[in-house]
């Protein structure tokens, strides 16, 4: 693999937890370039394509800066990632930000939920992941490797969703067992952890904290920027469900004909109806007490971990 073109800064995840507000924010800084689209499947899905076609498909936009970034969720969950990123970057600078497990994994299990992409409900989800990890099934042996990348596209370079092998919204909050992987192979202090709710409460100080780990310093121009950018939370309503909301200002037949023309009426109704998703979007998904009591409980080993390991409470994901 040539090393003249290689990321050395990564955003590893995880999974719904603030990495696209991340993306955004670094890409903005002096001297940081991140990948276009934010989320390469490089590391996980095409490593032996090589850098050539890393640089293409991701960094055309590269003007030599500083720092290459790469912001990819998965890169934290999948156990062969670290090494890959080890070969490539060896002094690379590496950010985890980590969110409640139990909040994780359900805006994980609606983000795709609510695009239809998984129709069982949270409960059942959570229930199949549960035994699928019981039974030994973790992208771990290289038959997995090998399933998982050809899940990522259809023909040549097409992506498929970005959806991997299994449903992975309760693993992916094994935050502890995912970041000493890391530990394993890189110095710690070349690894940034951030927890949700300081981008969540103290935006200002856990950015100004991060920019001290790459010895950057702030854009000129920087004001603070929308929070959860996060396509499974609540966002500012687009071209679709503004169209919706004003349709729903209107109660007769008489107004639909007012604001729709002729023409235009069978397709608006169809659009409408297609768009359960911006319906869904913008409601925040709930979970019953018992099955959030339940997965506290199954959480609890990981986070006493993760608290040894940051050296820091976490009782607030104890509720």
């Amino acid at each position: 693999m040539q090393l003249s073109f290689a990321p050395n800064l990564f955003v590893l995840g995880a999974a719904k937890s603030g990495s696209t507000t991340l993306h955004r924010y670094l890409d903005r800084l002096p001297d940081v370039c991140m990948s276009r689209p934010k989320e390469p499947f490089f590391f996980e899905a095409f490593y032996d394509r090589g850098l050539d076609f890393y640089r293409e498909h991701y960094f055309g936009h590269y003007q030599g800066e500083r720092y290459i970034g790469d912001a990819r969720h998965r890169n934290l969950f999948l156990p062969y990632v670290p090494d890959r990123i080890k070969a490539v970057s060896p002094d690379a600078r590496l950010i985890a930000i980590l969110r409640h497990p139990v909040d994780r994994a359900l805006s994980h299990w609606h983000h795709y939920h609510a695009r239809g992409i998984d129709q069982a409900s949270f409960k059942r989800a959570i229930s199949e992941d549960i035994k699928r990890i019981a039974s030994g099934k973790r992208v771990e042996t290289p038959e997995e490797q090998a399933q998982h990348a050809d899940r990522m596209f259809v023909g040549e370079d097409k992506h498929r969703l970005g959806l991997g092998l299994y449903r992975t919204y309760v693993d992916t909050g094994y935050y502890a067992q995912q970041l000493q992987r890391y530990f394993d192979r890189f110095d710690a202090k070349q690894l940034h952890v951030i927890l949700f709710d300081d981008l969540e409460h103290q935006p200002e100080a856990m950015f100004e904290r991060l920019r001290a780990f790459l010895r950057v310093e702030q854009p000129p121009d920087d004001e603070p920027e929308v929070l959860h950018a996060n396509a499974a939370l609540p966002q500012p309503p687009g071209r679709l469900e503004q169209f919706r909301r004003r349709l729903d200002q209107f109660g007769s037949r008489q107004s639909w004909r007012s604001i729709v023309p002729a023409g235009l009426r069978a397709t608006a109704k169809a659009w409408l109806r297609r768009s359960d998703y911006a319906k869904t979007s913008v409601r925040k998904p709930s979970v019953s007490p018992r099955t959030r009591a339940m997965l506290l409980r199954h959480y609890e080993p990981h986070t006493r971990a993760l608290e040894e390991m940051l050296g820091r409470s976490l009782d607030a994901w104890r509720t």
